[in-house]
């Protein structure tokens, strides 16, 4: 168990991850082929396993979370369901990565004058991702204690991320000459996603839901990074270097970016005003229509303002330059230059 405990959550509301995967493996292989030529070969898998089920023990498995947002005299605070604790921003659920391979293999040449390297990492895998809430699919607002709006969920969810590639060929060299040495580097960087076939079932307020999205691909970008430094004795007596790095580091991704289901809404928040004071949406929440039942003892809900809440409808379009293609991937550059002088015996000024 990791219990998430933060100030402003009450007990009974606090995120409970518990992990029932946790497990890490790894193999190694390394062997000198000559006096100036090492390889090496390693492999890990990580299996993970964990999330913030919804309690089956009652009466949690049914109680709705408030966020409380505050006013003149309350304090912010989340309490009295479980399942969001401080996040607020997803459903609770769980998530499924059993398997999660890498392998790195290099083989390393090393002489009086040059230690080059050339090598090979990759990693790839899958993880699932479910989301749930309690049987009545919503969360509550209040402000000083009066219920203000609820949130709508189009639960359950369940999808699917997969990692194709996550890999870099590499080859470098560190390379002496008189009193410079320079490292040269230059590293393919290769990344793919895709998803599965996946299917959305119906829930509370999709009750027609029956939805299968197709296999497809996202990711597919390829990037060239070099990088390249000096240093250099200045006056040949070791105690004065110039030094000089430049770089290129491509941006980390996620397997989930691009899954259809991300792109659907699956959640939506409308006014609420709680005319019989009994703390439950007295109003139909399976229509998106602004609703007045107070002179029938209901409650005053306002319009659904997500017209694709539910619906297979995507809510953005991306470029495919954002996610395929040579050279499209987020990037920085580094660059640093600087001197190192020994003033005395074992000290050392860096600029």
């Amino acid at each position: 168990h990791w219990i998430d405990a933060r100030a402003e959550t009450s007990p009974e509301a606090f995120t409970d991850y518990q992990y029932h995967i946790n497990r890490f493996t790894t193999a190694g292989w390394t062997s000198p082929l000559s006096n100036r030529l090492l390889a090496e070969v390693k492999w890990a898998d990580h299996g993970e396993g964990f999330g913030d089920r919804i309690p089956e023990e009652a009466p949690y498995n049914t109680l709705i979370v408030v966020h409380e947002q505050g006013g003149q005299f309350v304090q912010p605070q989340h309490y009295r369901g479980r399942g969001h604790g401080g996040n607020q921003a997803v459903a609770p659920g769980y998530n499924e990565a059993p398997h999660i391979q890498q392998i790195q293999a290099s083989l390393s040449y090393v002489t009086g004058a040059h230690n080059m390297k050339f090598g090979l990492q990759n990693e790839w895998g899958q993880a699932d991702v479910y989301s749930q809430t309690v049987p009545a699919s919503v969360d509550y607002y209040f402000i000083n204690r009066v219920p203000d709006r609820v949130r709508q969920w189009a639960t359950p969810i369940h999808t699917a991320n997969k990692l194709s590639a996550e890999m870099g060929i590499y080859a470098q060299d560190t390379w002496t000459i008189k009193r410079m040495t320079i490292n040269g580097g230059l590293r393919f960087d290769y990344y793919a996603n895709s998803f599965p076939e996946q299917r959305l079932e119906p829930g509370l307020f999709v009750p027609n839901r029956n939805v299968v999205i197709p296999a497809a691909d996202f990711y597919s970008l390829k990037d060239l990074t070099p990088r390249l430094g000096f240093s250099y004795d200045l006056f040949g007596n070791g105690k004065t270097a110039l030094k000089a790095h430049w770089g290129k580091y491509v941006i980390g991704l996620s397997a989930g970016t691009g899954n259809p289901i991300g792109n659907l809404s699956t959640q939506a928040t409308r006014t609420w005003r709680d005319v019989n004071g009994n703390f439950q949406v007295d109003c139909n929440l399976l229509s998106n229509a602004a609703q007045d039942l107070s002179a029938s003892g209901g409650d005053i809900c306002g319009a659904n303002p997500n017209s694709t809440f539910g619906l297979s409808t995507p809510s953005t379009e991306r470029d495919p330059d954002t996610y395929q293609g040579w050279g499209n991937r987020q990037w920085n550059q580094t660059f640093s230059v600087g001197v190192q002088q020994e003033v005395l015996p074992r000290v050392s000024v860096s600029v």
